[in-house]
């Protein structure tokens, strides 16, 4: 939800302020075969009666030679008693809340127009709610249980970012203005200070067509996740087949991780943009054509990536 104020000040200022609220959720319907159920179905014990067996080799398939109906397949009953659900399970919440307050008008008149300037302050809030995985706290998901490290329990992340922020429009001649543009934001929760510059021209070169070219920085902070404390082996699970990103060969029992770093630096970078707007008359009239190329060029980029967990040393050999 947002609330929204518009208001005039003194003669060409004016201002706006208003307070949004934004909440998300993340669910997913799990469908998981129980552990402790494969347990029993592998001892003669499982589906709803308590007195099937599970059979986990080929020839449970009807493409085997060696599939017997009724003897070694599983059936059905057995298949669905295996199998737990939780729908629409809760994985992840984050609530966002943005107050931002901004005035506008003119400071003087120039030869080829009025200069004009905003500024303007912002604050944001972000809190990330990460839930455990209740199959795996139970030790009941028998693909993705946690098979290293200490289990995931819920958590919350919370990042708070204070701003200020301005820009001056100057006309430098008729047909042609420049704008200017400064960002300062403090991150309190990672104790850093960003000051982003923004620079751009637009020329009426005709009255059906105008020339723009910008060019600026850009500065992103690590999200709250992602900075989270580091914890060795953290949401470790069995990976049964995948490609290995880095060789590019076929994973089979493999295990991936996701940590988190709290030492991450912040992502930055430039950004350039050159287009035109053309609304050409008489025959063509009413047609608009508007086309823009843009750069970006990041360092540092925040991403996310798997890599393998540690396996438990093997134990000696007897004698």
């Amino acid at each position: 939800f947002k609330l929204n104020a518009e208001y005039d000040l003194a003669g060409s200022w004016t201002g706006y302020s208003y307070f949004a609220r934004q909440d998300s959720k993340a669910t997913t319907d799990q469908n998981v075969i129980s552990s402790s159920r494969l347990q029993l179905a592998m001892s003669g014990m499982g589906g709803p009666n308590g007195n099937e067996w599970f059979n986990p080799f080929g020839s449970s398939s009807p493409k085997s030679p060696n599939y017997i109906e009724g003897v070694t397949s599983n059936s059905q009953q057995l298949v669905d008693w295996l199998m737990l659900s939780n729908p629409n399970g809760l994985n992840s919440r984050e609530e966002l809340d943005v107050f931002e307050t901004v005035i506008t008008g003119e400071l003087y008149d120039l030869p080829s127009g009025a200069m004009a300037m905003a500024i303007g302050y912002q604050w944001r809030d972000l809190s990330t709610f990460d839930f455990e995985d209740p199959f795996d706290r139970l030790g009941e998901d028998y693909a993705n249980s946690q098979i290293l490290g200490a289990r995931q329990d819920d958590a919350v992340y919370v990042s708070e970012t204070r701003s200020v922020f301005a820009e001056l429009e100057v006309p430098i001649l008729e047909g042609l203005a420049a704008q200017l543009a400064v960002r300062h934001e403090e991150f309190k929760d990672f104790g850093l200070k960003a000051t982003t510059p923004k620079v751009s021209l637009r020329w009426e070169a005709l009255p059906s067509l105008a020339v723009r070219a910008s060019w600026g920085e850009s500065f992103l902070a690590p999200s709250p996740y992602q900075a989270r404390p580091f914890v060795a082996d953290d949401t470790c699970a069995d990976m049964f087949s995948g490609i290995d990103e880095f060789t590019n060969t076929p994973l089979i029992g493999g295990i991936w991780c996701s940590s988190g770093n709290p030492n991450l630096q912040p992502e930055t970078s430039t950004i350039q943009n050159i287009g035109f707007t053309w609304e050409p008359s008489g025959a063509l009239d009413g047609l608009h054509v508007s086309m823009d190329y843009q750069e970006i060029e990041a360092q540092q980029e925040v991403v996310t990536t798997q890599l393998p967990g540690r396996l438990p040393e093997p134990e000696p050999m007897p004698g």
